[in-house]
């Protein structure tokens, strides 16, 4: 099996969401950070979350037994030993506040306490006869490592940072330390533009790095999400599964409606290689075997799972239905909520590395052919600084996208739902605005020496010119430069010769003499009087 792509350098930091953790919790960076100074490791699941009330969401495949008493205690996720209640070191732990069975756990190490009246080692086993010589050398060998031990111990911290990447792999006892994620600073808001006119019914600009809402229209509407919802799906799957679980394809799952990868009934498949089927070419058919098989083979327990997670991110405009997104009934989010999920589920290396990747291939085993994968993310191909994201489409929902990207050192998340229009003007215009860079960028033009998926459905993208303009409730949105015309300037344009007379607009209406207004364009300006609708130019 081919090696599971590294997450792009440009992935985001899995530090605590835009909503409020409710206070004496600790925040998700925090926790991150002790997974990986305590054990080197990366969780595969969920790290404990702030619950809204009457809402316990699951922590593991074995719930507490009984009722949750006192304040919910931190509980680090670790993979486990299939269920056995082992952590990843083998330790089970007790957790405070916490009654019942208690989950899987990430617990220190015991404390070793030694009685300075112990007898010796060397006559405790021996029951005081003296030793044989291969107990000599045993004891004696035991000495040595228990010393080597203790150096390697010491030293390591001081040596480590100078050993060559994977070296330490190798070597028993060692693990790599994993590579940090980098940490874009927050980014200020653009005075210069105004916020984007969008086509979408509902929008949202994210600051990935605090959390921040730059930009809303609507953004807390219930709407269809369309595959979109395949991200809870994802996140739900690595808390209750493992990559490398096996599930066999039921019925259902084959003949779901497509987009699909294809699967058959009775095939098997890994879990690693469903969520690649499922979040890249978004196969309904790989999220609902992630759903059967996760679940138990009950589709319904793991849909629970979904909306105990969603109430557990403070989703509250989120409810699902389903695990692959198909218009249903009761099946809604918003742009807001869909930001916050897409921060959480790009922050897990396994999702983040699968949304970034272009091309991966399954390959075929004793059970299935092979299934070659090309990303259907068409930003992920053309808009600078992509890094991951899912797209969705149905008929009630129109286009819908989640999109990160970063650029100039800054990380962004855009969201459109219900976009009559495309999966590029809103989108890229939106992030443009909220990166206050407005470099002409088009996937026309990456066309010209790159590749776009089904770029030949959507004719090639020759009609995304930057003469193309935004019109929404009678103003026009130049994506070009990022300014807008509305009346009377808008009028007076128009009647001009627009562009060809004009030029674009770099700028809004400034104020002028006598109590008009003057907005430039590239050629010529145009001043108006507010008061009586007039315009010169």
């Amino acid at each position: 099996m081919p090696s599971e792509p590294q997450p792009n350098p440009d992935a985001p930091d899995w530090r605590q969401l835009g909503q409020p953790l409710a206070p004496g919790y600790t925040s998700f960076r925090e926790l991150r950070e002790q997974v990986r100074r305590e054990t080197g490791q990366q969780p595969i699941v969920l790290p404990p979350l702030p619950e809204p009330p009457e809402v316990a969401p699951r922590l593991s495949a074995a719930p507490p037994k009984g009722p949750i008493t006192g304040q919910r205690p931190a509980i680090i996720m670790l993979p486990s030993d299939s269920g056995t209640g082992k952590s990843a070191t083998g330790f089970t732990a007790t957790v405070k506040g916490m009654t019942g069975t208690t989950p899987t756990v990430k617990s220190a190490a015991p404390t070793v306490h030694i009685r300075p009246d112990a007898p010796r080692a060397e006559k405790a086993e021996t029951n005081g006869r003296t030793p044989t010589p291969q107990q000599r050398i045993s004891a004696i060998i035991t000495a040595v490592v228990g010393i080597i031990a203790i150096i390697v111990l010491v030293v390591r911290p001081f040596v480590s940072e100078h050993l060559p990447p994977g070296f330490a792999a190798g070597v028993a006892g060692f693990t790599t330390p994993p590579t940090p994620l980098p940490v874009y600073p927050s980014i200020a808001l653009d005075t210069d533009h105004p916020a984007p006119l969008i086509w979408a019914t509902s929008g949202v600009v994210m600051d990935e790095s605090n959390g921040a809402i730059l930009f809303s229209k609507n953004g807390d509407m219930p709407l269809a999400m369309a595959s979109t919802t395949k991200l809870m799906t994802a996140v739900v799957a690595l808390s209750h599964g493992s990559p490398d679980q096996m599930i066999t394809v039921s019925t259902n799952a084959a003949s779901i409606f497509c987009t699909c990868v294809g699967i058959k009934k009775g095939e098997q498949y890994s879990l690693h290689d469903l969520l690649y089927g499922m979040l890249m070419i978004s196969g309904n058919d790989a999220a609902e075997a992630i759903a059967e098989g996760v679940g138990g083979g009950k589709e319904a327990t793991f849909i629970k799972w979904m909306n105990d997670t969603a109430g557990a991110l403070g989703l509250t405009h989120t409810h699902y239905m389903n695990p692959h997104g198909l218009d249903d009934d009761g099946h809604y989010s918003s742009a807001r909520d869909l930001a916050v999920l897409g921060r959480y589920a790009l922050g897990l290396p396994t999702i983040a590395a699968i949304l970034a990747t272009r091309n991966f291939t399954i390959p075929a085993t004793s059970s299935h052919p092979q299934h070659g994968l090309v990303n259907q993310h068409q930003p992920l191909w053309w808009y600078p600084g992509a890094d991951g994201g899912k797209p969705g489409w149905t008929g009630a929902a129109r286009f819908v996208d989640v999109l990160s990207a970063v650029r100039n050192g800054h990380h962004l998340i855009a969201v459109i739902m219900h976009s009559d229009n495309d999966w590029v003007t809103d989108i890229r215009d939106m992030l443009n605005w909220g990166f206050n860079d407005f470099t002409w960028v088009s996937p026309h033009d990456v066309l010209s020496h790159g590749y776009i998926p089904y770029a030949d459905s959507y004719g090639n993208f020759t009609w995304d010119v930057p003469s193309r303009v935004v019109n929404v409730d009678g103003k026009e949105y130049f994506p070009y430069t990022g300014y807008i015309l509305s009346n009377p300037f808008l009028s007076y344009f128009n009647k001009q010769g627009g562009i060809n007379h004009f030029g674009f607009p770099r700028g809004m209406p400034i104020p002028a003499a006598s109590g008009q207004l003057t907005q430039h364009f590239d050629k010529r300006n145009i001043t108006c009087n507010p008061a009586t609708g007039t315009c010169s130019g």
